[in-house]
């Protein structure tokens, strides 16, 4: 779960957050802009129906298709790129082998396994592009 104060500063500092009041605040388009990745087999609705089902309290109103797809185009990704800079830490050193190839970062892995003549063949996939970090 990513704090609310998390999400709130990336809106900040990326110059996302709403202008004036409305029904669907930014922040909760942050949140709907990352619960395809939990739930991605669904629409944008059930998506959206996913992340009220344990709000207690009064009902929670379901916004159109297009009030969903305008909140997604109005946070655009910038808040999700700052969000993943603060979030995306290196667990390990570097330079241990496994973590990169060449100038990408592993961040996420797949890894398919199959032997050819007793050597074992291996692929990953899920990198991310280390820019100008001098990695």
């Amino acid at each position: 779960m990513i704090p609310f104060e998390l999400v709130d500063a990336a809106l900040a500092e990326t110059g996302r957050t709403e202008r004036r009041v409305r029904m669907l605040l930014s922040r909760v388009g942050v949140y709907f802009a990352l619960a395809p990745g939990l739930f991605g087999h669904v629409g944008a609705r059930l998506v959206w129906q996913k992340l009220i089902s344990g709000l207690a309290g009064p009902r929670v109103p379901v916004p159109s298709e297009k009030a969903l797809r305008d909140l997604r185009r109005r946070i655009d990704v910038a808040p999700l790129k700052a969000l993943f800079e603060r979030l995306a830490v290196l667990l390990v050193r570097p330079f241990t082998p496994g973590t990169r190839s060449g100038p990408w970062r592993t961040v996420a892995a797949s890894i398919n396994a199959w032997s050819t003549r007793g050597r074992g063949r291996w692929s990953v996939s899920g990198a991310q592009r280390i820019e100008g970090s001098g990695m």
